[in-house]
């Protein structure tokens, strides 16, 4: 997904995992829809870049953290400024609720490993290391940025451990 006009700095899906957030250097939030990956709206109004975004709990509400010491409230269907509550330093808005997901992403060594909670072997990998990632609560499907661009990424098939590819032959460069 693309839109963002400079670094993806932070994202978070909807509790109903139909929608997903991201926050940018570029001043804005973004919504999007998680299946096909289409921008819903644009949310203006942060002077600074936005380091955290998350939904309320029901899915109404964004809230979204900022460098510019505020943090704003979202209406997340109209796109309108709700709210702006202002600190004394950079902000990060955070949303509660566990996730009990089965595997993890971990980002390393240039490049993204999934792994079950219950060992670190990979069961697969992605080529970049990912900033911001985000866990669907399904455990299975993640985001996270890459530059200006968000990137979804989905485990399928079987959960067996995976034996780590030779090293050469995941970095071509080092042989």
């Amino acid at each position: 997904m693309s839109g963002h006009e400079e670094r993806v700095m932070s994202v978070a899906f909807s509790p109903d995992v139909r929608r997903l957030l991201s926050g940018s250097a570029d001043k804005t939030v973004r919504i999007w829809d998680a299946e096909s990956g289409r921008e819903l709206k644009i949310l203006r109004g942060h002077e600074g870049g936005v380091a955290s975004v998350a939904f309320s709990p029901e899915g109404r509400r964004v809230l979204s953290g900022s460098r510019d010491n505020t943090v704003r409230v979202w209406d997340a269907e109209k796109g309108e400024c709700l709210d702006t509550l202002r600190g004394n330093g950079d902000i990060a808005a955070t949303a509660a609720g566990a996730i009990t997901s089965p595997w993890g992403a971990i980002a390393r060594d240039g490049e993204t490993a999934f792994e079950p909670t219950t060992d670190s072997q990979p069961v697969a990998w992605f080529s970049d290391a990912l900033e911001s990632i985000a866990t669907h609560p399904e455990g299975r499907i993640w985001a996270g940025s890459t530059g200006n661009h968000l990137v979804l990424l989905r485990i399928e098939g079987d959960s067996a451990p995976m034996k780590a590819p030779r090293s050469d032959a995941r970095h071509p460069e080092k042989q």
